[in-house]
């Protein structure tokens, strides 16, 4: 019965669900309009379980073959491409970081060393919102995951450009 392919016509809701005797599968009983079902799981448990609570320390190329396991399975893999994505944005920020604030490294003479560490702060916290805000909007396939999770760098790759050539030599 795995890997019947069935087509929703209406409301269906889930009366029961449990482990099958191994734990490999879980058998599900649905409930339509005209019928109840019973059914097992497309994709067994042994290779899903426990996957997603695992997902930051995932490897690219696990995560990658994970996610095209899920998506021939007919399962939304949008949040997980989003997720792949940034394995590769996030740690770039490091070095965005430094091109940013290397012309507030000049700037500190008047103001301070504690001033300088403020910005940083404040570019770290405003990388992270802006960072979230562009993952949500990817989470939800507004922009494709590429986009999503890596935006934010290219937003403060900019800025830090910006701001570069506006320094004074």
């Amino acid at each position: 019965m795995a890997g019947l392919l069935f087509r929703l016509g209406g409301k269906v809701a889930l009366l029961e669900s449990e482990w099958s005797p191994d734990r490999r599968h879980i058998w599900c009983a649905i409930a339509t309009a005209t019928s109840i079902r019973r059914f097992r799981s497309a994709v067994p448990m042994n290779r899903t379980r426990g996957r997603l609570a695992q997902l930051p320390g995932q490897i690219f190329l696990e995560l990658d073959a994970y996610i095209r396991e899920l998506r021939q399975s007919g399962f939304d893999t949008v949040r997980l491409q989003v997720q792949l994505q940034k394995k590769f944005s996030v740690p770039l920020f490091a070095l965005i970081m430094a091109l940013i604030s290397a012309p507030f490294a000049f700037l500190t003479g008047s103001r301070g060393a504690m001033a300088g560490v403020g910005v940083s702060f404040g570019i770290a916290i405003a990388y992270w919102a802006l960072g979230q805000l562009f993952e949500q909007i990817g989470n939800i396939n507004q922009l494709p995951a590429a986009l999503a999770a890596w935006s934010p760098d290219a937003i403060f790759c900019l800025a830090g450009v910006y701001l570069m050539a506006r320094m004074r030599t």
